[in-house]
């Protein structure tokens, strides 16, 4: 389909072909959870503590992140895959929890010096849907904001997604979770 002249039909078409070949995570499905991996940051020498099950019909994320050893994260991850979100105008993220601050970080590269594009949500206690544009993603590296923009060639290449804790806050944390879903407007 030539893009820059689309009929009705044509557009339509594209999107159903796009929202049939990936529009999120499902967390109801037990076999989408055990897709899923816990990464903390006993990776790099720190004691933060994150743990990941399968409950009635959501993915619990819990934990609670140390400051010892230039530690400070734990996240869960999906598998590395070909995630194309170009066509995409934001996410959606049903969840709740309480603890603070949590991060939907979006990797381009497996190595993880390179940046990463996060949106921060913070659940308070009851479900609630937090709808996040794409302009809000901000590039991080080893961390730290960067300048750079989250273009539509970065976002066809994402390779693996996941939901990070590491806003500092030593206090046990807890997430829930039952949907990541991406939206077009």
């Amino acid at each position: 389909i030539n893009t820059s002249k689309r009929t009705g039909m044509e557009w339509l078409l594209s999107i159903i072909v796009m929202v049939n070949s990936f529009i999120g995570f499902d967390f109801s499905d037990p076999e989408e959870i055990d897709r899923w991996r816990v990464i903390n940051d006993n990776v790099m020498g720190g004691i933060s503590k994150g743990n990941m099950q399968a409950e009635d019909d959501h993915l619990l994320f819990t934990g609670r992140l140390s400051l010892e050893n230039n530690g400070g994260f734990a996240s869960i991850r999906a598998p590395y895959a070909k995630y194309d979100l170009s066509e995409f105008d934001g996410v959606e993220i049903e969840c709740s929890g309480e603890g603070g601050e949590f991060a939907l970080v979006l990797e381009n590269h497996r190595e993880w010096y390179r940046p990463t594009f996060r949106a921060t949500f913070s659940p308070e206690g009851e479900w609630k849907t937090f709808r996040i544009p794409m302009e809000e993603f901000r590039q991080f590296v080893v961390g730290r904001e960067r300048p750079g923009d989250f273009s539509t060639a970065l976002r066809e290449n994402v390779i693996r997604m996941g939901i990070v804790k590491g806003d500092k806050n030593t206090d046990p944390f807890s997430l829930r979770l039952r949907q990541i879903r991406f939206y077009v407007d």
